[in-house]
């Protein structure tokens, strides 16, 4: 992230991934997950408490938008298997008919445009 883009009382390094849009933040003893130009879909996230809460979302000079997080020490990325357990269907459900989402998705002009959840059981798939 750019030199001192919030001063020198951040500490501030890469947190890896493919986009090398993710960072991560200390300040004044907190830890946090720092992400530039992340979706307004993380929001709605945070609202029904799916990712760590949203603390903060900052624009930058250069038009940059950063949004803070929650550090979380016990996070986990799923397995390809874990991904076909019923608790991610639930769990994709409960994204799926979230106002929080519907109200973000309106606000950013996406009037008209829905989530289609689609599950598998056996050989068909259910909407």
């Amino acid at each position: 992230m750019e030199d001192n883009l919030f001063g020198q009382d951040w500490e501030i390094e890469p947190a890896g991934g493919e986009t090398g849009k993710a960072f991560v933040a200390i300040h004044e003893d907190e830890k946090f997950f720092l992400k530039k130009n992340s979706s307004p879909f993380l929001a709605a996230l945070s609202v029904e408490n799916i990712v760590p809460k949203l603390i903060w979302t900052r624009r930058v000079e250069n038009g940059d938008v950063i949004t803070a997080q929650k550090w979380i020490n016990n996070g986990q990325t799923l397995t390809a298997k874990e991904m076909r357990e019923p608790r991610v269907a639930r769990l994709l459900g409960k994204i799926h008919q979230s106002e929080a989402l519907r109200d973000m998705l309106q606000r950013i002009e996406k009037k008209g445009l829905f989530l289609l959840l689609y599950v598998r059981k056996g050989d068909r798939w259910y909407s």
